[in-house]
């Protein structure tokens, strides 16, 4: 315990490695909370200023719990690492999607809707390399659709209940079925996005989100970035279901 009480010590005394102020004192608070909960943290370089303040705001029994699971899993005791384990899926490696980019697949975008995986996550590019208007990593195609369908799949669904996986299939679905039907592609790059984006709200309504196991709410919650949780409008619908 005394040396766990050390580590965290040196942490503090290192600023995290951050060079930021904020990052420094949100470094400095996460380190003191991870002591204060008898956590080992190894000594990481620096740490994810975000990753800090949500570690801040999990209970020591979730903290001992997941690094629980990581010493099962051999895991590396990093702030990443911990808040990983902690079921902030945003924290977390993300495989690598092996499949095909667009446009080796095919040059029309609907038919990306039937591939599994990640891969039909494509469709979004498709979406955006065909549109009248380009919005680019800033757009809702590439910046939130492309970006959450592949972590969603290759990051979360793995970690989910096998409802929460149903969950995940059938309103990634829904979403692309809506955008195919409802968006032509001659849309503003701003009424793709708030119409894209309201879609969500009946799409995980549809398809049982107030429903799932509170860990899978939980998770999914938790593998959107926090800058983009305002854009989440289908998770709003968390409000509705406490």
């Amino acid at each position: 315990m005394k040396s766990i009480f050390i580590v965290c010590l040196t942490l503090v005394a290192a600023g995290c490695g951050s060079s930021s102020p904020v990052a420094d004192d949100a470094c400095m608070k996460a380190a003191a909370h991870l002591a204060a909960c008898g956590t080992p943290v190894a000594m990481p370089p620096s740490c994810d200023a975000d990753a800090a303040g949500a570690l801040v705001q999990t209970s020591c029994a979730d903290l001992t719990a997941a690094t629980q699971d990581l010493k099962a899993d051999g895991g590396w005791f990093s702030f990443n690492s911990v808040a990983c384990a902690a079921g902030m899926v945003r924290y977390c490696p993300q495989p690598a999607c092996t499949a095909p980019k667009y446009p080796s697949v095919s040059d029309h975008c609907a038919d990306y809707i039937a591939i599994d995986g990640c891969g039909g996550c494509q469709y979004y590019a498709c979406r955006e390399a065909q549109a009248a208007q380009a919005c680019g990593p800033d757009g809702y195609y590439l910046g939130y659709a492309l970006k959450y369908c592949e972590r969603f799949l290759s990051s979360l669904r793995p970690r989910m209940s096998p409802a929460g996986q149903r969950f995940l299939d059938g309103a990634r679905n829904c979403l692309m079925d809506f955008v195919e039907s409802e968006l032509p592609y001659d849309l503003t790059c701003s009424d793709v996005k708030s119409r894209a984006l309201a879609s969500h709200v009946a799409c995980y309504h549809d398809y049982g989100f107030c429903e799932l196991p509170v860990r899978d709410q939980y998770l999914l919650i938790n593998t959107v970035d926090p800058a983009q949780l305002d854009l989440a409008a289908g998770l709003r619908t968390a409000t509705s279901c406490l």
